[in-house]
């Protein structure tokens, strides 16, 4: 009976961390969305596009096998 009790407990704190990890992972992206533009510290689209340009190069390879 203790064990299944421990079971369950593991079981529940487990979900509890995931579901603090989910939200912390959703204030994170709703901060980078709309308030850190209004700081003034925006969304730098030439670096973004520089960084999909390598990413789609350095790809090649991989995508050819």
């Amino acid at each position: 009976m203790i064990d299944l009790v421990g079971r369950v407990g593991q079981w529940a704190l487990e979900q509890l961390a995931a579901a603090l990890r989910v939200s912390v992972l959703m204030v994170e992206t709703i901060v980078w969305l709309v308030v850190a533009p209004l700081k003034g510290k925006g969304f730098r689209w030439r670096s973004s596009v520089e960084d999909f340009v390598e990413f789609g190069v350095r790809s090649l390879p991989i995508v050819g096998m």
